[in-house]
């Protein structure tokens, strides 16, 4: 375990900081309990079936729940860890504490079958007492968490600087700050003279505060991801509720507005295509070709058709018509 942390911690070579190392007496716990019921299966089975069986109950009770509805149960036996944590995401501690909990209730009840010299009913009580308080145990603490059991990171831990807008990023990225403003600046003037109301302070909070803009970039993000993701932060989140109900015709535009804001900020067609693909790509250079007011008519009632489910997305506009030699600026 040591050597893998070591290994883990020496690739993604973190900025500030380590790991939460109280997930490490999880992760003992869990392999401890594994051990302990092999131990029990190789004490009282014929060594032909125990060895078998332990490792095969191992792997399903490892990898099935986590492909099972209700998603909490896959918590029970793994803690969560596999695939929390995103940068601006903190570890709920309900998870790991559910898979401690049955993890030791097994433990428990596997020390009493190996080692007790009671009657073989009494223990038998016992044992199944013990693993059933694991069980409901660990059930409590897990039950209605989601599949990836993290919470939003705390906004004090941001470091913020300037104005125009103004720029929030987490310790991790402290050292790409200056990358970070230089781009997020340049896609935000831009989206700005298009005529777009934008937030004047852009942060790397998932739960931004009002007039915020979120941009989900990591610790080492490139000028091209930071340049997208100013752009697609003007996308909705989330579908409206009202498209759980029913038909969203607006969904139709969510690939060409996605694209248009793309390029708006900087992007080029083929960045676009690859976000969207190439035919609401192509769509919205062409919508790049209309007038400045015509893109912005489009672009604000096609925003409307995405949060709503009455709106029909608005066709492409012409394009505007080109300057001649004689004509002025």
């Amino acid at each position: 375990m040591a050597v893998a942390m070591a290994v883990t911690i020496s690739a993604t070579q973190p900025r500030t900081g380590f790991p939460p190392l109280g997930i490490v007496p999880v992760w003992m716990l869990i392999f401890i309990a594994h051990g302990m019921a092999g131990s029990l299966f190789g004490r009282y089975l014929p060594l032909v079936v125990a060895a078998p069986l332990a490792l095969i109950l191992s792997f399903v009770l490892i990898a099935y729940p986590a492909a099972f509805e209700p998603l909490w149960l896959r918590h029970m036996v793994a803690g969560g860890t596999s695939s929390c944590c995103a940068l601006d995401e903190t570890f709920d501690w309900r998870a790991a504490a559910s898979a401690a909990v049955l993890a030791l209730g097994v433990i428990a009840a596997a020390s009493v079958a190996i080692a007790a010299s009671s009657r073989l009913l009494t223990r038998g009580i016992v044992c199944l007492a013990l693993l059933a308080t694991g069980l409901v145990g660990s059930g409590r603490l897990a039950y209605g968490l989601p599949a990836e059991p993290a919470t939003p990171r705390a906004a004090d831990q941001l470091v913020c600087s300037g104005n125009a807008p103004r720029l929030c990023v987490w310790p991790e990225a402290v050292d790409e700050i200056t990358m970070i403003r230089q781009n997020a600046s340049e896609a935000w003037r831009r989206l700005r003279q298009a005529g777009l109301s934008v937030p004047g302070v852009i942060t790397m909070s998932s739960a931004p505060e009002p007039g915020s803009l979120f941009i989900g970039v990591g610790a080492r993000p490139t000028p091209d991801l930071v340049r997208d993701a100013v752009g697609e932060a003007l996308m909705p989140m989330e579908p409206p509720r009202c498209a759980e109900a029913g038909s969203h015709p607006g969904i139709d535009a969510s690939g060409p507005v996605g694209s248009w804001l793309l390029l708006t900020a900087g992007a080029d067609e083929e960045t676009a295509a690859t976000h969207y693909g190439r035919q609401d790509a192509a769509t919205a250079v062409k919508v790049r070709q209309a007038s400045r007011e015509q893109q912005l008519a489009w672009y604000r009632h096609n925003s409307k058709a995405l949060q709503d489910c009455t709106t029909q997305p608005a066709p492409v506009p012409s394009a505007a018509p080109r300057r001649t030699a004689g004509e002025t600026a």
